[in-house]
């Protein structure tokens, strides 16, 4: 092993198991967001989850209540250039959002680069921290 290598350690990837079940959570994100589904998101955000963004910082009671209240509506979304990195229980997703959507009348379509961090508890992957940054 070379150290500070750009490359994960071996055997933290081997199968590809975790980066899909990892890509898979993303996309249940991104569906429970624009179905407005709690109940999925809640699922996927662990106890402990803290999220930022332009506006804000979200504990997960926070996130829940506002992705019920948030008057957007997102008509379209996808998801593009995921990468995920698995440190053994540990793991880091990035990647592109685009979406096209409304609030009160006003275009809020737009893009954001992210990056979640999950942890693997219990045999199963939870979200503890996310962090957006609208790009155009």
């Amino acid at each position: 092993m070379v150290p500070n290598s750009d490359k994960p350690l071996p055997g933290n990837t081997a199968s590809g198991e975790d980066e899909q079940a990892l890509y898979q959570l993303e996309r249940d994100w991104a569906d429970a967001s624009m179905k407005k589904d709690a109940g999925a998101l809640d699922r996927i955000l662990a106890a402990d989850f803290v999220g930022h963004d332009e506006s804000a910082t979200r504990n997960k009671q926070q996130t829940l209540n506002s992705l019920k209240s948030d008057p957007t509506q997102i008509e379209s979304g996808a998801l593009s250039e995921m990468k995920a990195v698995v440190f053994g229980d540990t793991a880091v997703v990035h990647g592109l959002w685009t979406q096209k959507s409304s609030s009160r009348g006003k275009d809020t379509s737009g893009r954001n680069r992210w990056t979640d961090t999950f942890v693997k508890r219990d045999g199963r992957w939870q979200c503890v921290g996310s962090y957006s940054v609208q790009v155009e």
